[in-house]
Formats: C-alpha cells, structure tokens, sequence
C-alpha cells in the first residue's frame, strides 16, 4: 500500500504595505488614509487591534478609511492591526500607526492703531490709522467714508494667514460731525476754536458730537433766552452726538449747559438762524 502525503498551502501571504502612515487633521470623514497589499492574490483583509474600530477596511481591495475627522489635539495618533488571510486560511498581521498632522488652526487676531471710534469734523480730512495682526498677516481695510457728508462711517479690518485661518472681523467707526464740542476753563469751545463763527440754517440739522472727556458733566443744550435754559428748536441725543434743528422762529440762539446755565456758551455770545422769524438779531462772534 502507497499512502500520498497531499502538499496542502501552509505557506501565509506577506502583508507588503508600510506599517506607518499620516494624515492631516480635520480632513472629512471617509477620506482613504492607507491601502494594506500582500505578496498574494485571493486574500481577505480585516482590522483588529485598539483602535480598529475607528476605521473600515475594504475586505477584497484593502483600502482603509477614517470614520470619523481627525483632530490632533484629540488624537494625536492611532493603531490598527490588518489581518490578510488567503483561501486556505493562512493569515499574517501588521500593525500600523497612523499619525494625524497638527496643523495651524489659529486665526491671526487684529488690533487697531488708535481709536476704536473716531471724530471728523466735516469738511476735514480722515488719516487711517491702520491696524495690525498678531502674526504679521497682511491686514485689508475696506469700507466707504465721505468726510463732507455728515454721518457715522465703519471701516473694517480683515486678515487671513498663510494656513488660510480667517481673522476676526475688527470694526473702527468714524463720525462725521458738524461741532466737534470741548470744555476750557468752563466754556465750550467749538472744533478747538473759541472764535468761531457759527450760523444755521432753519431747518437743517447739525451734530455735535460731545464725546471729550471734558464734557462728561457738561450736557449740552440750546436756550432762545441770554439769561436762563429756554428750549428752542428740536434736540435729539444719541450717547455722545446731539442732533439740532432750529426751526423758523429760532433766532438768536445760546448754547448752555444743561447743569450749569448759558454763561458756558459765553465765547459765541448769540448764534444767527438764518430764515428765522424771530424776534432778536443776535450775532456770531467775528472769526
């Protein structure tokens, strides 16, 4: 009798693929971050290991993909066993780490040279101040300012790094304004000059913009009378912008403070009203 030893396949396939690989963080779930290959044809390919379980693997094709994205300040790293095993069931292991890039996720910060609000005089010039970021990224500026239209401008300030990390947005509001009111030696003063001649126009609205510190107990207020707070014309305030329009019967016209009588408008005496009917022909000082 002749017994045959048959020669079965002992022989395991030889998984060839690396047994490291990387990918950036936050990229999108389902993205293929490794392909496993073997030495053989005819194999299965399946995941064990401690972080199996965060990856699937194509059990014909080998190609592994992240379920979920990756954030390196979460998981810096992961691992994971493939497992080939061929048709007679001769399987064979890798285990590969999977590192996760850290990437700039920091968004550059800007601050602005000078004042966060700034006050024009109408008719003046505005100098743009600028800003900078914190990264030295190039900060854009837009928006509209017209200095010779009375009005309340915002010019905003953008910034995106090289990683392509978007700033946050920074805001400087410009005023427009037709007074610019200060407080020397207990008198207001108008745009630094005490001499300054002043008329309006019946009907026309000015605004006086009080936000100095000098005026902070020094609220501004228009009388028709030279020795005590008669209100004339129509006042609106607005934090630090107080907005007047005499009407056709204002005329002369005292500024006063509404704490501290008329005598703080002393240095411009009486305001002309142009088209009033009143009675009174007050002046404006002599420039």
């Amino acid at each position: 009798v002749t017994l045959s030893v048959n020669n079965l396949d002992e022989t395991a396939p030889v998984i060839t693929s690396s047994d490291s690989t990387s990918i950036d963080e936050n990229v999108n779930a389902g993205v293929v971050v490794y392909t496993a290959t073997t030495d053989s044809t005819d194999v299965t390919f399946s995941l064990t290991g401690n972080d199996a379980t965060e990856f699937t693997i194509d059990e014909s094709s080998g190609v592994v993909t992240l379920n979920n994205s990756p954030d390196y300040e979460t998981k810096p790293s992961y691992t994971f066993t493939v497992v080939a095993t061929d048709l007679a069931q001769n399987s064979s292991q890798k285990t590969v780490t999977l590192s996760v890039n850290n990437l700039d996720e920091t968004a550059p910060v800007i601050t602005l040279i000078g004042d966060a609000v700034v006050t024009v005089v109408v008719g003046t010039s505005y100098t743009e101040a600028g800003a900078t970021a914190d990264d030295g990224s190039t900060v854009t500026i837009s928006g509209t300012l017209n200095t010779t239209l009375v009005g309340t401008y915002y010019i905003t300030y953008d910034a995106t790094d090289a990683a392509g990390n978007q700033a946050q947005q920074v805001t400087r509001t410009v005023r427009v304004v037709d007074y610019v009111v200060t407080v020397v030696d207990g008198k207001f003063v108008l745009n630094g000059d005490v001499g300054l001649a002043i008329t309006f126009d019946a009907g026309a609205t000015y605004v006086f913009d009080q936000s100095d510190s000098t005026n902070s107990i020094h609220p501004l207020v228009f009388s028709s009378s030279p020795d005590s707070i008669v209100s004339t014309g129509n006042t609106v305030t607005n934090g630090v912008l107080i907005e007047f329009t005499p009407d056709s019967l204002d005329t002369p016209i005292y500024l006063a403070c509404q704490t501290h009588g008329v005598d703080m408008g002393s240095n411009y005496n009486s305001i002309t009203v142009n088209g009033a009917s009143g009675s009174g022909s007050g002046s404006a000082p002599p420039v």
